[in-house]
C-alpha cells in the first residue's frame, strides 16, 4: 500500500512538473509572437524605437503608440494610451516585487518564530535571550498581513485599469490593420484570454503586415 501511494504521488509530482514546463513553453511563445506582431507592426509605419516591443514592461509603449497613431489619423484625437499603458505597468510591477518581499519577509519571520518557540520550550535559548511572547508574534505578523493588503488593493484596481487600456489600444491595432475583422479578434481576444492568456498575439499575428 505505502508503495502505491509513493507512485502516485510521484506520478502527480511529474504531472505537476510536465505542467509547469508546458505553461513556462506557451508563455514564452505568446510574448515572442506578440513582441514580434507589434515590432513589424511599428517598424512599418515608423513608430520610434521598435525595438522597445521586445523588452518586458515597456513593451506596453509600442502597443500604446500603434494606438495613439491610429487616433490622431483616423480621428485627428491626441490620445496618450502608451503613456498610461507604461506608467501602469511600472507601478505594477513596483507593486508586485514589494507585495513578494512582504511575503517573503513574512514566511521567513514565521519560520525564525518557529525556531525560537522551538528552542525556548526545549530551554535552549542563549542566555539574555528574550521570550518570544505570543502577543508579539501576532503584533509582527498582522502588520506584515495589512501592509500586504494595502499593496494588494491599488495592485488589483491597476491591473484590472490596465487591462482595460490594453484591449482598447488592441482594438485599434486590429482596427488599423484589419477593420473587418477587428470586432472579431477584439471579442476573442477578451473571451480567450480567460481560457489562455495572452491569446490576443495569434490575432496581432494575423493582421501584422496588413494595413487598413
Amino acid at each position: 500500500m505505502e508503495e502505491y501511494v509513493i507512485g502516485v504521488l510521484e506520478a502527480v509530482e511529474e504531472g505537476i512538473l510536465s505542467l509547469n514546463f508546458a505553461t513556462s513553453g506557451l508563455g514564452v511563445l505568446v510574448y515572442v509572437l506578440q513582441a514580434l506582431a507589434l515590432y513589424t507592426i511599428a517598424q512599418r509605419r515608423g513608430i520610434k524605437k521598435p525595438w522597445l516591443a521586445w523588452i518586458p514592461v515597456v513593451n506596453v509603449w509600442i502597443l500604446g503608440s500603434i494606438s495613439d497613431q491610429y487616433q490622431y489619423v483616423v480621428k485627428r484625437q491626441v490620445k496618450n494610451k502608451r503613456k498610461a499603458l507604461l506608467g501602469m505597468n511600472i507601478a505594477i510591477a513596483v507593486l508586485a516585487v514589494l507585495l513578494i518581499a512582504a511575503l517573503v519577509w513574512l514566511i521567513v519571520s514565521l519560520v525564525m518564530m518557529g525556531v525560537s518557540m522551538e528552542l525556548f520550550s526545549s530551554g535552549n535559548m542563549p542566555n539574555g535571550s528574550l521570550n518570544p511572547t505570543v502577543l508579539d508574534v501576532l503584533t509582527d505578523e498582522i502588520g506584515v498581513l495589512l501592509l500586504m493588503c494595502i499593496l494588494a488593493l491599488p495592485l488589483l484596481v491597476l491591473s484590472i485599469t490596465q487591462a482595460v487600456y490594453t484591449y482598447m489600444a488592441l482594438y485599434d491595432v486590429f482596427r488599423s490593420c484589419d477593420p473587418k475583422n477587428s470586432t472579431l479578434y477584439i471579442v476573442l481576444s477578451i473571451v480567450g484570454n480567460f481560457m489562455v492568456e495572452g491569446v490576443y498575439c495569434i490575432f496581432l499575428m494575423l493582421c501584422k503586415d496588413k494595413d487598413a
